[in-house]
This record gives structure tokens, C-alpha cells and sequence, in this order.
């Protein structure tokens, strides 16, 4: 089903660069018509292709009545896309299921503003929808790697401040995470990437956090801890410094912790 010419077969997952993108012609070999396009990633990424004519004929013939030729591979793919569009005017080649000669992609309406009665029908059409897992391999692949401009975390970070969560949400997106452990390696990378890492919270955010996680809200509260989790607690603490503090008030030293929660301000020593 995919062909790659033999100029090109030197190129595989493993040395493809993420930067670069491919020109494709696909030809169906029942009636010789074919579908130019490209697309940035890899040949083995699953991706077909956007155009809607195109997309049609898929679902009419099948797949496996197409066959796949990558013509270009590099960084400038929608240079050579357009060029070959505008050059031999596929638009208005009747042996081809291009729609424009211009590299925009099958999507018509794109640059287009929806109105929020739309854009509210597409959220409610999609509420519920479960992604297959090769989609969602596909998706993450795609991000992998990516660098978002300052600007551009910024405006996601404004984003998702901005946005209300219902408490429904909240439950599932708990009940969806409890009892799913990471694997080590997960836990690893997670960790090496947070170390040395300051979080630089406001006053506010952390009388906030710890507001938050305090008595009666933290999860662990009233719950005894078990013989085993204790032996691990102190088996992590062995070997390692710790701060160690002198209260003002009655000069005894100890971690910086425990000083906390009985001494300087609480210390009964205090005048």
C-alpha cells in the first residue's frame, strides 16, 4: 500500500528528522486518478491525507485500491507542495482529486472564525467521543518534542486559568486516576525533570495549597499510617541532611519541620 521510491528508502523512524514533512501522490489503480498532498511528520505515521474529494474515494474504493509515492522529503514539503499544484493546476486537472492549488490542506474553511453557536454544537457533538489508541499514539507523537513559543505558553497558561471545570468533571477525572501507578521509568524522568526546579508560588498560592490540603482536607487525615509505609518513609530519610533550626524562644534545636509545628511562633516558651 505505501511506496517509496527507491532515491528515498534510505530514510527510516529512526534518522527521520521531526522537522521535516513529505509530498505524496496517491493513485488509485482502479481508475488512475490520484491525490497530491503533504504533510508534516513521518511516511510511517499512519497519516493518508486531508482532501475531501480524496477522502471520499477512500471510502468508496478502499485503501488497498491505492498505492503511495513520496516525491520530496525535507523542511520546505509545502513549497514543494504549491509549486506542483500551481504549476500543472491540479485544481482543474480532472485526473486529480485536488480542490485548490494552493498548499492549505483538504480543509476549505480554514482562516475562517466560527460563530459560538458553532463552535458550542462541534463541543456538544464532541462530548463523550473516545479516541482510539492508535489515535492517540498518533497525537502523541505528534506533540513529541514540540517547542511552544514563550508567547504561546503564555496564552495557554491564560487559557486554562480561565476555564471552569464542573465538579462532575472533577470526580470523573479522579475516579479515571485511582488506582494507576506510574512505571518506574515514568517516575524517573518526572523527577529528574523537577529537580532543581523552583516552583516560585506567591505567599497567596501557598497559604492557598496549603489551605487546601490542611486537616480535615487532606486525604490521609484521621488514617493511621501502616507499619509499611512507615519503614519506607524512613528507609527514603536515611543517609540524608536535614536543615536543622534553633527556636528563639526556648534555644532547642532540631529539623526544620517538626521546629515548625511546635516552636518559634507556637513555642509555649514564647513571650
Amino acid at each position: 500500500m505505501y511506496e517509496i521510491h527507491l532515491e528515498l528508502s534510505e530514510y527510516n523512524e529512526n534518522n527521520w528528522n521531526r522537522e521535516w514533512g513529505f509530498v505524496y501522490v496517491w493513485k488509485n489503480l482502479i481508475n488512475n486518478k490520484r491525490y497530491l498532498g503533504s504533510h508534516k511528520g513521518s511516511p510511517w505515521d499512519g497519516y493518508i491525507g486531508s482532501g475531501k474529494n480524496f477522502k471520499k474515494a477512500i471510502k468508496k474504493y478502499g485503501l488497498s485500491n491505492f498505492r503511495r509515492n513520496i516525491i520530496y522529503i525535507g523542511i520546505k514539503y509545502k513549497t514543494v507542495e504549491d509549486a506542483f499544484l500551481k504549476i500543472l493546476d491540479l485544481k482543474n486537472n480532472k485526473l486529480y482529486y485536488n480542490l485548490k492549488n494552493c498548499a492549505d490542506g483538504g480543509d476549505t474553511s480554514s482562516g475562517t472564525k466560527r460563530s459560538k453557536e458553532v463552535c458550542d454544537a462541534i463541543s456538544a457533538r464532541m462530548i463523550g467521543t473516545k479516541h482510539s489508541e492508535e489515535r492517540r499514539k498518533n497525537n502523541s507523537l505528534a506533540q513529541t518534542g514540540l517547542k511552544r513559543s514563550e508567547e504561546h505558553r503564555k496564552n495557554i497558561s491564560k487559557a486554562m486559568k480561565l476555564r471552569e471545570v464542573k465538579s462532575e468533571t472533577r470526580i470523573k477525572i479522579s475516579e479515571s486516576k485511582k488506582g494507576k501507578k506510574r512505571d518506574p521509568e515514568t517516575i524517573r524522568k518526572i523527577s529528574e525533570k523537577r529537580r532543581g526546579v523552583s516552583l516560585n508560588l506567591s505567599e497567596e498560592q501557598r497559604r492557598r495549597m496549603s489551605e487546601a490540603f490542611s486537616g480535615t482536607n487532606n486525604p490521609n487525615f484521621g488514617k493511621p499510617l501502616s507499619s509499611e509505609v512507615r519503614n519506607k518513609i524512613s528507609n527514603a530519610l536515611k543517609g540524608k541532611s536535614h536543615v536543622k533550626v534553633i527556636c528563639p524562644h526556648c534555644s532547642k534545636e532540631g529539623g526544620y519541620a517538626i521546629m515548625k509545628r511546635y516552636h518559634f511562633d507556637k513555642c509555649k516558651f514564647k513571650l
